[in-house]
């Protein structure tokens, strides 16, 4: 899968391909976890199928609750997109469909729910270090476990100062759903408040 854009969108061209892949993934009910390529690999996969992409922005997909490798995601450097005539905004990824498939799982379908949802962007500052990944983790899981609350959680932009390279500003798109009643402003505000707090007790992280 290759996604491509003539014209740069909101955030890196690796979360758009990231989303189509997170989507992908959710519609199968498969429990992965995305493990910057950076970091050392437990698994005997050869360097050179990340060679078309940028080291830092690029992952090996696990499927699975043991983690089996299933595939990669990244950008395409500029030699790559070069070579491929692709445009600058271009990243993709590729999954081993037969381990996609052993590791899917039955679907359970959740009914439509007729009370209107919210969305808000949060903004957190977290250290420059950090992975967008890791700080996406926190936020999902720092939502009280209320089967009658429904939570998206979706990238929207990474930003770095020039004035302040230790640091960076991540985006994300929150939409709460009740299936009982409306959500009010506070306690909308009480959630994402709560959230910021759990992902602050674990990281350094303040909400801008």
């Amino acid at each position: 899968f290759v996604f491509a854009a003539q014209k740069p969108l909101p955030g890196a061209a690796y979360y758009q391909a990231k989303h189509y892949l997170e989507h992908i993934l959710a519609d199968l009910h498969v429990p992965y976890k995305i493990v910057p390529a950076s970091k050392e690999s437990p698994f005997e996969v050869g360097r050179q199928i990340f060679a078309p992409f940028e080291p830092k922005r690029s992952g090996y997909l696990l499927l699975g609750e043991a983690g089996e490798f299933g595939g990669f995601i990244g950008e395409y450097h500029a030699a790559a997109r070069k070579g491929l005539k692709l445009p600058d905004y271009t990243a993709g990824f590729e999954i081993d469909l037969e381990r996609l498939l052993q590791h899917r799982r039955p679907v359970n379908y959740a009914p439509i729910l007729k009370f209107p949802a919210t969305s808000q962007d949060v903004s957190l500052k977290v250290n420059a270090e950090v992975h967008y990944g890791d700080v996406a983790t926190l936020v999902a899981s720092g939502f009280v476990a209320d089967g009658r609350l429904r939570v998206t959680v979706a990238p929207r932009d990474i930003y770095m100062s020039d004035s302040d390279a230790s640091h960076k500003h991540i985006t994300f798109r929150i939409t709460l759903q009740h299936g009982e009643r409306t959500l009010t402003t506070d306690e909308v505000n009480d959630l994402l408040d709560k959230m910021v707090q759990h992902v602050a007790a674990t990281i350094p992280a303040e909400r801008i």
